[in-house]
């Protein structure tokens, strides 16, 4: 075995110990099962191209184009159908960073989150390949180990255990170790082989390991125990648009909370101008997947006054409220939808996709505890007769808020389609659906959830249990206005509460959930599915026979908050597109996703395949390259090259002597290429038996060509073509190699 393909093994397995740090950061154990391959394939490139003298920077292109096609493949395997291919790429990259910010450790599977991991870990890997073997500094090899251990070092808020340094210190002794042995195993006196060195240099090394390695392991970790903490280290800027994301926390788990408690605990209370309470919005979730509704990225901009919405005029009325928190919580403000100016002390940044209102604090997770601020809203109250034909609009992130998951269970494609089936226009169809789940001869309200995970807690709400709460009934109802092709989203806050004079007062258990749809001419608009604690807009209400249902300000249970946007969003200062889609995927327009995907894998199968024929070119040319100045190497590679010529035409090499080769080879050849063969071979014998070559014999490389041209004129095209990119050289040259 060679050094190389030495530190090409101990570089993979010290890289898989160093993975397995990361697993104080995530519980996706499967992760591994992703890695491992990626490290093995990136490391077999590195040492099969050495083993053909390959020039180092062009195998790093080689595992960087490999590792961007894995991500190309594991990106596109892991939401398929959402989308054009960039798209559904960046909606990855999205979620992945959405998880991370949200979650604490270790976090939960995501696939996004395993994406992101198994790029870096590919990536740190060709650095790794770089440092120890190309740079011949292997000592180096501690810079990308110590990466991947300083991830959750510096990500967690708690001292990392010192069973996640253990792998690194391994792994780093693992490649010290082989780059020793290939040192001593180099030593050979010129010998062949010298076996009595080497045995015992074998066992020496690993002796020192354990006399050396051991000791400072253990050494390290007594330190590590012993010393005292060096603190947090935040560098994540709190700022929008700042150098470092704001952890988003997950509003779905408070929501949770407060439902389960029943707690009657006051949170909020409130003035406003408007006769019917309002509904406090807090964020939305636009995302959908097979577990669930999810934040988005968010691109805060500073300050607290999104202004008016885009497509209201200035004569639009506006509900001013003046609103005061108690003991709660939370990083997001509680506003009536859509803000239009927020007086409220403190940093604070919004959404203007969402218009979601954050705080942009070092300590935001309790921003909005006993506070008191001034909202000024417009509120989105459609004229029911013409908001009854309107039809599904296209928003701005329709890339998020219209993608259905192809993983949709057909039995929930079905019920949508019956419950919709008379429904002439897409109002229609939503108003429909929410009389649907309103019905409680069908659906009945309770705090306990739907058994199963995933698409199997739908499924149990709509088709057997018929039971939940209101984020049942709203994400069943954001589902299905997605099947019929609208775009929705579920939004967290809290119903308008309970009138008491001129203030209205808002308690735990009032947190709700609901859907926001979006159409045409009228934005987002607020639908109510959950008759159990609150009305159905005037606005939804198209049949007329809706069961009556106890009125928001009466309602003891969670509700939802007022969604009343327009069609566009604010446009004023700079934003990153998250969600327009360029390459149409749907309504007839051309098959660009279908279309980019065949060229993508076209071009990856045409890359793969070149791979041989560019190898063997490089080999060619390393031949006879000028770095080759001595004679009795520049012959031995001209005869080397003749000889991979007659194996790339799939000619016979045979046995014997030069001169003995050479009268078999000329046999049929012309009298240039018979002439060429025998000053070649000349040249060998006066090489391996002469006292002194002398000069360089000339025209060595002109031989060689004559001879290759006559034989590749002597192939069919299928012939040529496998001569150039099927080599059968460079197969053999690699199984002899292995068989050393």
């Amino acid at each position: 075995m060679k050094s190389t393909d030495r530190l090409a093994l101990a570089l993979g397995v010290a890289m898989t110990l160093a993975t397995l740090t990361l697993f104080e950061l995530t519980s996706d154990r499967g992760m591994l099962f992703v890695v491992v391959p990626v490290i093995a394939v990136i490391m077999a490139i590195s040492a099969l191209s050495r083993r053909f003298g390959i020039t180092s920077w062009l195998i790093h292109l080689w595992q960087l184009l490999v590792l961007v096609g894995i991500g190309l493949g594991l990106g596109l395997g892991a939401n398929p159908e959402s989308g054009n291919w960039l798209s559904q790429l960046w909606q990855l990259y999205l979620e992945g960073l959405l998880h991370i910010q949200t979650s604490s450790a270790p976090m939960s599977p995501s696939p996004g989150v395993r994406w992101l991991l198994v790029l870096l870990v590919g990536l740190i890997t060709i650095i790794a390949d770089i440092l120890v073997i190309s740079l011949a500094t292997p000592a180096w090899s501690l810079a990308p180990l110590l990466t991947l251990y300083a991830i959750p070092a510096l990500a967690l808020p708690s001292d990392v255990s010192w069973r996640t340094f253990v792998p690194l210190a391994l792994a780093y002794l693992v490649v010290m170790a082989t780059d020793s042995l290939n040192q001593l195993a180099g030593w050979t006196r010129n010998l062949a082989e010298d076996n009595a060195a080497r045995s015992h240099s074998q066992s020496g090394i690993w002796r020192m390991a354990t006399v050396v390695g051991v000791p400072a392991i253990a050494l390290s970790l007594l330190l590590g125990a012993v010393l005292p903490a060096l603190g947090s280290l935040d560098i994540d800027s709190k700022r929008p648009r700042g150098s470092g994301p704001i952890q988003l926390q997950d509003p779905t788990v408070e929501l949770n909370r407060n439902l389960a408690q029943q707690s009657e605990r006051v949170v909020v209370t409130y003035r406003t101008t408007s006769q019917t309470g309002e509904y406090l919005r807090m964020t939305a979730l636009p995302v959908m997947d097979r577990s669930g509704w999810k934040l988005t990225t968010m691109d805060l901009r500073q300050g607290s006054s999104p202004g008016r919405p885009s497509g209201t005029s200035a004569s639009s009325p506006t509900v001013t409220s003046e609103i005061t928190t108690g003991d709660f919580s939370s990083q997001y403000l509680p506003v009536p939808y859509a803000p239009t100016d927020v007086t409220v002390e403190g940093p604070w940044g919004y959404d203007p996709r969402t218009l979601t209102m954050v705080s942009t604090a070092d300590n935001n997770s309790t921003a909005t505890r006993n506070i008191t601020y001034r909202v000024t809203s417009v509120p989105n109250t459609p004229d029911p007769a013409a908001f009854s034909q309107a039809r599904a609009g296209t928003p701005p992130d329709s890339a998020i808020t219209k993608a259905l998951p192809s993983d949709v269970p057909q039995e929930i494609i079905e019920l949508t389609a019956e419950v919709t089936k008379d429904a002439p226009t897409d109002v229609l169809k939503a108003a429909a659906i929410q009389d649907f789940l309103r019905d409680p001869r069908q659906f009945q309200y309770s705090t306990q959830a739907p058994a199963g995970d995933g698409y199997e807690v739908m499924s149990n709400f709509l088709l057997r249990d018929k039971a939940g709460y209101c984020i049942h009934f709203a994400s069943a109802m954001a589902l299905m206005a997605r099947i019929e092709g609208i775009p929705s989203r579920v939004a967290v806050g809290f119903l308008p509460g309970t009138q008491e004079g001129d203030t209205w007062q808002v308690q735990a258990k009032n947190m709700h959930a609901w859907p926001e749809l979006f159409f045409e001419g009228f934005g987002w608009v607020r639908f109510e599915p959950t008759s159990a604690v609150a009305d159905a807009p005037e606005w939804t209400v198209t049949s007329g026979d809706v069961d009556p249902s106890p009125s928001a300000s009466q309602s003891a249970s969670p509700s939802a908050t007022s969604s009343s946007n327009t069609a566009e969003i604010p446009t004023a200062g700079p934003s990153i597109d998250m969600g327009d889609d360029p390459l149409p995927t749907e309504g007839g327009g051309f098959p660009w996703r279908q279309v980019l995907t065949g060229l993508g894998i076209l071009a990856a199968v045409l890359a793969v395949a070149a791979v041989p024929g560019l190898a063997r070119m490089l080999v060619r040319r390393r031949r006879f390259g000028e770095s080759v100045t001595d004679p009795h190497e520049q012959v031995a590679a001209a005869w080397a090259e003749l000889r991979d010529t007659f194996w790339d035409a799939r000619e016979r090499w045979p046995s014997g002597s030069p001169r003995e080769r050479a009268a078999v080879l000329s046999m049929g050849l012309s009298e240039n290429s018979t002439a060429a063969i025998g000053r070649l071979a000349d040249a060998v014998e006066r090489s391996r038996y002469a006292r002194a070559l002398g000069s360089v014999p000339q025209g060595l490389v002109d031989d060689v060509r004559t001879v290759s041209s006559e034989l590749r004129l002597r192939q069919t095209r299928a012939g040529q073509f496998a001569m150039k990119w099927a080599p059968a050289s460079l197969w053999r040259n690699l199984m002899a190699h292995f068989g050393r």
